[in-house]
């Protein structure tokens, strides 16, 4: 089946597809001679298929993606990925990280490590340049001592980093639990504010308080995650069955890992003490401090 350019979207691209067996879809003049697709992790097969199908050959295409970074696509997978676009033999595994400590990779490493919800093959990357302090979990269940734990580790953090403290960031799982956090900093005499990723501005001068999904792709030299609670993080439905749940699961835990790995030089993790997430069960120590 050909789709003529003039026409082209993508809800013609993915009917002509799904109608077709692989090889038997192609557009007459592919519009662009080259394409860069970056976050690639959190486009489905078909998208993939939709954009490459863009370029008149395979070798135009450039695509980077983190298959543990995978937050809006379930069971992304390198090796299906291989198969559908064929390019096997074609592929670099960046293994280089120039964000985070070595204390930090090796604690984020752990989140994934052993379970179902990561890609093992981007688990393992070269030692980092930079060195730190061992990331920190914390359980309590008063929101007043929550608070002053993270004013606390924040404060130390900007000093030990010799950065201001509006260099922080605050992670939480939901907008409410964030702005309940940044009202609470702020009564402290700490400037805070809950800010969604559309609006923030890394160079204003207060505590970036913000949800997990509006901290991807973002970067902070200190970072508090909270919210380790079961029934909060994860959050999974009674009502969903067996196969579901772990899905669900999986992709909260990588959640979790983004979270985890937005921070540069100092980590801090917030869980409850009388019902902890079950995310932190495998978090210990020599990678993590509690």
């Amino acid at each position: 089946m050909t789709v003529s350019s003039p026409n082209l979207t993508y809800s013609r691209i993915h009917k002509a597809q799904s109608c077709n067996p692989p090889g038997h879809f192609h557009l007459p003049e592919p519009p662009y001679q080259a394409l860069v697709i970056d976050e690639a992790q959190d486009l489905s097969p078909v998208a993939l298929r939709f954009l490459l199908a863009l370029v008149p050959s395979l070798a135009g295409a450039y695509l980077t993606a983190d298959a543990s970074q995978s937050l809006y696509q379930r069971g992304f997978n390198w090796k299906q990925i291989h198969t559908d676009l064929q390019v096997t033999g074609r592929t670099l595994l960046l293994k280089r990280n120039y964000r985070n400590t070595q204390q930090i990779i090796a604690a984020c490493a752990t989140i994934l490590e052993g379970t179902s919800a990561g890609d093992s093959d981007c688990l393992t990357q070269e030692p980092s340049a930079y060195h730190g302090a061992t990331p920190t979990i914390v359980l309590t269940d008063s929101i007043e001592q929550e608070s002053r734990l993270i004013h606390s580790f924040l404060m130390d953090a900007a000093k030990h980093c010799r950065l201001p403290l509006h260099g922080g960031a605050v992670l939480c799982p939901s907008a409410a639990m964030g702005k309940a956090i940044a009202q609470r900093l702020v009564k402290q005499g700490v400037e805070a504010q809950f800010v969604t990723g559309n609006e923030i501005d890394l160079n204003a001068t207060y505590i970036k308080v913000l949800t997990l999904h509006s901290a991807k792709g973002l970067e902070f030299p200190f970072v508090a995650v909270v919210g380790l609670r079961e029934g909060t993080l994860p959050h999974l439905s009674a009502e969903l069955p067996d196969d579901e749940m772990m899905t669900v699961s999986d992709e909260q835990r990588r959640l979790f890992y983004v979270g985890c790995s937005r921070a540069m030089r100092s980590l801090m993790v917030c869980g409850s003490r009388s019902n902890p997430s079950s995310f932190l069960e495998s978090l210990a120590a020599p990678d993590w401090k509690r």
